[in-house]
């Protein structure tokens, strides 16, 4: 990584920060994706484009385990640890909670090809059901 792209993203993980440190733009950013205009195709596709470039790239490692673990090792070798955490999808029935379990279960397991010490821990959501 040279010194300008590390700055590029420094910068980017700076401004991302600040983004979501701002109240209102988080009202407005959820107020979007629960729209009407997440059912206009063109619209909903430039609106995950910028959240995928922004926002989600910040804070995911990934969409799958083989994502997650290229990043990870990028991270380690650049002597950084992770906090490998299963983002949790909203469950209202029983097969949701499967695919939840089953998900969680799939990103503990993948930590056994990850080099040793590139993860700092592995946050369990524990969720209260009522």
């Amino acid at each position: 990584m040279t010194r300008t792209s590390s700055l590029r993203r420094l910068l980017k993980a700076a401004l991302n920060l600040h983004m979501v440190a701002v109240e209102p733009m988080v009202d407005v950013g959820m107020w979007v994706m629960r729209s009407r205009l997440m059912q206009t195709p063109l619209i909903k596709d430039v609106i995950l484009g910028l959240i995928q470039s922004t926002i989600y790239d910040h804070f995911c490692t990934g969409e799958n385990t083989a994502a997650t673990e290229k990043l990870v090792i990028e991270l380690n070798e650049a002597g950084l640890r992770g906090m490998l955490v299963y983002a949790l999808e909203y469950a209202d029935d029983n097969e949701a909670c499967d695919r939840n379990l089953q998900g969680f279960l799939d990103t503990a397991e993948s930590t056994k090809s990850l080099p040793p010490s590139s993860m700092s821990c592995i946050i369990v959501p524990l969720l209260k059901l009522l």
